[in-house]
């Protein structure tokens, strides 16, 4: 950490200090997407940590982790600056869309590195990558389930082609203290995920999973400021010690994901719940009509640990309605 202020744009922050407010990504029309910006300068020599959320703008828990996160931070004594981006989707957020930027109708974490003649979308990305990710050494991005997505906390890191960024981003996801961590391959290159081009970049990023279904649980957000905490003590930004999820010592690292999809159209009733090991062949869920009569079971394809169900209980044929963890044994 140099003495000298962080500046993003317009928001500076001097040895110190913390501040709090808006840097405008605009677009070629001069449409304004706001992102929420927090500075904490801190008084010693330390990493800084980038922390976003709100990519996705309906994961609530996890934008209401992150600016808690920021309230409780405090300069003094921190060895290291925190930037925070509390919701990087604020069209989103204020027009409750999920999944996407409600004026191009883009998935935000499919368009980075974004563009600066791009959509509304692609500005976004660009904004951040431009003015934010340079002044990072690592960073975190917060998320949940989605509206009609519940699954159960998790991390995400990735595989890219320098094995330093893999190492650190695997010690991020462990120091969250988090029992289950996604490795995704990300060697050929990603798919305008915020992390992986984070990785491209030189930075190692994770994911941070905990809440579900657009709801805002108080466990899920304490998830989210645990794994946060935890990440700093690992940085040697704070003083403490890791605090686990469980009784587990180690994080079971996955490398591989498979889908469950449904061949009939109906109501969908599942039969098992998130977090729970399932086997090849086992009977995962059921698909009815509107009598009631049993339309298709559907069975699992491989052995694993089921990780998202799709809580809406319509499907048609085709839907993807399960996720789980690949295990090998």
């Amino acid at each position: 950490m140099k003495k000298e202020a962080i500046k993003i744009l317009n928001l500076e922050a001097k040895v110190g200090e913390k501040v709090f407010g808006f840097i405008d990504a605009k677009d070629a029309f001069g449409a304004i997407s706001p992102l929420p910006t927090g500075i904490i300068k801190g008084t010693e020599e330390g990493p800084t940590l980038l922390v976003t959320a709100g990519v996705h703008a309906c994961e609530y828990a996890g934008i209401e982790g992150v600016i808690r996160f920021y309230r409780e931070t405090e300069p003094k004594g921190l060895k290291g600056n925190v930037i925070v981006i509390t919701c990087m989707n604020l069209p989103a957020l204020r027009l409750r869309t999920p999944f996407l930027v409600p004026f191009d109708n883009k998935n935000l974490n499919r368009v980075f590195p974004g563009r600066a003649d791009g959509s509304p979308a692609e500005v976004i990305a660009h904004t951040v990558m431009k003015e934010f990710l340079p002044k990072a050494h690592y960073v975190v991005d917060c998320h949940c389930g989605d509206v009609g997505e519940k699954l159960f906390p998790m991390t995400i890191c990735n595989q890219v082609n320098d094995e330093e960024i893999s190492k650190k981003g695997r010690a991020l996801a462990y120091a969250t203290g988090l029992d289950y961590s996604y490795s995704s391959n990300a060697t050929k290159g990603g798919d305008g995920n915020w992390i992986t081009e984070a990785n491209k970049a030189g930075v190692p990023a994770i994911v941070v999973e905990a809440g579900y279904d657009g709801l805002y649980e108080e466990r899920d957000i304490a998830i989210h400021l645990k794994a946060l905490r935890n990440i700093m003590k690992h940085l040697g930004m704070i003083s403490g010690k890791i605090e686990r999820e469980s009784e587990r010592t180690e994080t079971t690292y996955i490398t591989s994901l498979f889908m469950v999809k449904t061949n009939a159209t109906g109501i969908f009733h599942p039969k098992v719940e998130i977090r729970t090991k399932i086997s090849k062949g086992q009977v995962l869920a059921e698909i009815k009509d509107l009598k009631g009569d049993v339309l298709e079971e559907i069975k699992s394809p491989e052995n694993g640990i089921l990780l998202t169900i799709m809580t809406k209980r319509v499907v048609n044929c085709g839907d993807s309605v399960m996720n789980a963890f690949k295990l090998d044994e």
